[in-house]
């Protein structure tokens, strides 16, 4: 098999694989009271305009990127790590980049680039005029990961997130 068909089909089995398994909310873990011993730290919500308060930490706003598909449909995500193999994280319906900074963090600390992305009309992108552009934005999401220099990219998606990442696959070299 040539090297893009093995890198489709690795595409699909991981796009399918999350299709189910990325259903549920992915939220961060409870937040504790701060211990009064505990030196506070700017937060997110304390930054202006801070991009996702509640799960872009203070020191990544600084990875916050924003970037226009083939439409022109400015997106939003966050750009972690600096490996060469890029990965593209896509969320649910009804979803955000939140539910991927977790997992984005850690593959970041793994050696990888990671971008997790709002969908058009999704948390902190733009709206495209009267239809989806999730092709258009996982396309454009792998663009930003070539641009700053990953060799490859990975996609992968939880639910329409992965519905996304599958159909787009075809049109990602």
């Amino acid at each position: 098999m040539a090297g893009s068909g093995r890198r489709l089909v690795l595409v699909v089995l991981v796009g399918l694989s999350l299709l189910g398994a990325g259903c549920g909310d992915a939220g961060a873990p409870p937040a504790t009271a701060p211990d009064a011993s505990t030196p506070t730290q700017a937060t997110s919500s304390q930054l202006p305009n801070a991009v996702h308060p509640t799960c872009v930490k203070p020191d990544e706003q600084d990875n916050v990127i924003k970037f226009r598909n083939a439409e022109d449909v400015e997106l939003v995500g966050v750009l972690l790590g600096d490996g060469r193999t890029g990965i593209v994280l896509g969320h649910q319906l009804r979803g955000s980049l939140c539910e991927w900074m977790p997992v984005a963090r850690q593959l970041a600390e793994r050696g990888y680039r990671v971008l997790a992305i709002d969908f058009a009309g999704f948390g902190e992108s733009e709206s495209a005029a009267g239809r989806r552009t999730l092709v258009e934005d996982v396309a454009a999401a792998a663009d930003q990961l070539e641009r700053a220099g990953s060799e490859q990219v990975v996609l992968i998606g939880s639910s329409m997130g992965g519905t996304a990442v599958v159909s787009a696959a075809t049109e990602v070299t």
